[in-house]
């Protein structure tokens, strides 16, 4: 694990040292926090949902605009739209969050865990896509954010991070009105699954913009102000 964060890191180190890039990155997260905002309304039945539903809808939604404005203040007028050039990795970046929604609803499918009533079988799947995503983010954005701290950048994940937390917390406790479905059960063969998806999209990513090496921890002139 750790071997893998610092392989993550580095690759981000490169990253936030090229305003250009990191504007396309900043832009990349927005896209799938606005795949992952419209997957959520497109789940769930409108008539279930409830005030703590409406709030994950409204924070996703508000992530892709946060990730949008940085990217912006990065380097205005760089990434204007969700376009393949604006994107880093643009095939592979909608293909981690498609291909995990289809593999997810596959195994709960094969394993019989899905209620026959259709808005609790979509449910069911939004709370575990939703939780494997939740889990990565939160990893992701936290060495993201240590990166930022060492190249003593403006910008900060802090508030998206404390919402990760609290989404988590909330997609394990929801699990609850599932009888019958114990989430820490099949845990350990979907996180490996979203894994082997992540790793994919990470393989893409360092094949477009390899890593490079080090030059210190001087702050981009690039950046504006803090968001």
């Amino acid at each position: 694990m750790q071997q893998d964060a610092e392989r993550w890191k580095a690759w981000l180190r490169g990253i936030v040292r090229d305003a250009p890039l990191h504007a396309r990155w900043l832009n990349t997260l927005s896209l799938l926090e606005h795949i992952g905002s419209r997957k959520i309304v497109k789940a769930l039945d409108s008539d279930t949902l409830d005030l703590q539903l409406l709030q994950h809808i409204a924070e996703e939604a508000r992530h892709a605009f946060f990730f949008k404005r940085l990217s912006e203040r990065v380097a205005a007028g760089a990434c204007p739209t969700y376009e393949a050039p604006y994107v880093l990795s643009a095939s592979a970046s909608r293909a981690y969050i498609q291909g995990l929604d289809r593999e997810v609803h596959d195994y709960l499918q094969r394993q019989g865990a899905l209620p026959q009533e259709a808005a609790r079988a979509s449910m069911l799947a939004y709370l575990v896509v939703t939780t494997l995503i939740e889990e990565r983010a939160t990893a992701m954005y936290a060495l993201y954010e240590e990166v930022l701290r060492e190249v003593d950048s403006p910008l900060s994940l802090r508030s998206v991070l404390n919402e990760e937390d609290r989404h988590l917390q909330e997609m394990h406790e929801a699990f609850a009105r599932f009888e019958g479905f114990a989430w820490p059960l099949h845990a350990p063969t979907l996180r490996q699954t979203e894994a082997q998806l992540f790793e994919a999209w990470l393989v893409s990513l360092e094949r477009e913009h390899p890593a490079r090496p080090s030059q210190g921890s001087k702050r981009s002139e690039s950046y504006t102000s803090p968001c």
